[in-house]
């Protein structure tokens, strides 16, 4: 969780003076456009255009240059004299008077008098797509930044959140006795400053910077000029970078205690695994000694034996009769000295 938060201002302290470099660059292509603007739509009387004197002849006459002077005047003032009617004689003053008078149109030209117009003041907007691409650019990337800070503070909160957890509990082990010590002081409750305020802070900044720029792309576009939106926002982006610097060796300690803290607790897991594994191991082997010691074997049998009679005589008569039953009475013998051996 500490690392997110530390990231997050360590992006920052790489994109600022990125930032602040765009924006003098803005401020610059800004005045040049603006300065070419002007050049090419100033009035043409501001053009200083050499002019050749001619020598004057020394044979022209004063009538001629009366004649000359006349005719300048008529041709600027022609334009605004209004057309001479014809003379009329009586029959068409007559047919004139009779004749109705239409309403004036749009089209009726000065024959009805001069057309009234309504004098409107006219404004000119110069767009220029290239400062309006890199402000957008601009804004874009410090929401992004914003973004990030958000989740640093969240994760600062839950980091805050855990730790504040673990103590209670650690707490709340220990003995009555210890508890009763003048010297215990219970864990801090959420009021306390859980280290989300500068990103608080920083974040403020970030928007008036952010806010500010967004007026200076409109502010470009109607006066040509958004020198003080542009200096305002690069005060507020340096003053975010002053706070970030100065959090940062804040956050790299809470980063370290952090990593030590899932170190400990990953050797933690790992003995407990360890132990767990080895107690298995010694049920599986107490379990298995314990069954091979209940174990019955069956009892030894008594062996007993039958003393056969052999018939060695040799005067039996080979005409004597095969006798099947005394051989059947030996085998049944031999099949109770077998069950017998068993233990049957």
């Amino acid at each position: 969780m500490a690392d997110e938060a530390l990231a997050c201002f360590t992006c920052l302290l790489e994109n600022v003076p990125g930032w602040i470099a765009d924006l003098e660059s803005i401020l610059k292509s800004a005045a040049e456009r603006q300065e070419e603007i002007l050049f090419a739509n100033r009035p043409e009387e501001d053009v200083v255009v050499p002019s050749v004197k001619k020598a004057k002849s020394k044979s022209s006459s004063l009538k001629s240059r009366r004649s000359v002077e006349s005719q300048e005047k008529v041709q600027e003032n022609g334009l605004l004299a209004r057309p001479q009617m014809k003379h009329l004689t009586n029959s068409d003053a007559l047919r004139l008077s009779q004749r109705k008078r239409k309403t004036a149109s749009v089209c009726s030209g000065n024959e009805s008098g001069p057309s009234k117009l309504r004098a409107r003041a006219a404004a000119v907007v110069y767009y220029d797509g290239e400062t309006q691409k890199q402000f957008e650019k601009l804004v874009r990337t410090v929401g992004s930044t914003r973004n990030s800070i958000r989740k640093g503070k969240m994760s600062a909160k839950v980091d805050c959140l855990s730790r504040s957890g673990s103590s209670g509990s650690e707490a709340s082990g220990s003995s009555g006795d210890d508890m009763a010590k003048d010297d215990y002081r219970p864990p801090r409750g959420f009021g306390r400053d859980d280290g989300t305020e500068v990103f608080d802070r920083v974040d403020s900044r970030l928007e008036k910077g952010q806010n500010l720029c967004e007026r200076a792309a409109h502010q470009v576009l109607r006066d040509g000029d958004c020198t003080l939106e542009v200096t305002n926002a690069k005060e507020h982006f340096s003053e975010a970078l002053k706070m970030a610097e100065a959090e940062i060796p804040i956050l790299q300690k809470k980063a370290d205690k952090a990593a030590e803290r899932r170190r400990r607790s990953e050797e933690r897991r790992r003995a407990e695994e360890e132990e767990a594994e080895e107690k298995r191991r010694s049920q599986l082997s107490e379990t298995i000694r314990n069954a091979v010691s209940n174990v019955t074997y069956p009892g030894e049998g008594k062996l007993e034996v039958d003393h056969l009679e052999v018939d060695d005589d040799d005067e039996d008569d080979e005409d004597a009769e095969f006798d099947i039953g005394h051989i059947h009475g030996k085998g049944m013998c031999v099949r109770a000295v077998d069950l017998c051996f068993y233990g049957v």
